[in-house]
């Protein structure tokens, strides 16, 4: 099989078109990794800074502990879904559950026992 000058032309001026398209896709696809790759470092973070604050609040330290707004609740667990693994979202499933029936136990003794002063013991 022969190919003509002519021919050969046509293939290089099409490889000559599509090789910036190529170059174009392959690199907008490498940017959308490494920006998808760094929210998820950014809400990793953020979700491991929150969650280990209502850990700490659940063990009884004596941290303050001031949950999010509603907002700003709804808009970190849209990222977390958003950005996160697979296996994270495993993870963070059973823990929010546990999250949840604490903070509904501890409303229902509040409600039983009402407001209740907390004092120090002086040393």
């Amino acid at each position: 099989m022969g190919l003509t000058v002519g021919e050969v032309a046509l293939i290089a001026a099409g490889i000559g078109l599509a090789s910036p398209l190529i170059a174009y896709w392959t690199t907008a696809r490498l940017d959308r990794d490494r920006w998808i790759r760094a929210e998820r470092s950014k809400v990793y973070v953020e979700m491991l800074a929150i969650y280990g604050r209502m850990a700490r609040k659940t063990s009884h330290q004596d941290e303050p502990y001031s949950p999010l707004q509603a907002e700003e609740w709804r808009l970190l667990q849209a990222r977390v879904e958003a950005f996160t693994s697979d296996r994270v979202l495993a993870l963070r499933d059973p823990y929010l559950d546990a999250w949840n029936r604490f903070v509904d136990e501890k409303a229902a003794l509040d409600e039983i026992s009402g407001p209740q002063i907390h004092r120090r013991r002086s040393c």
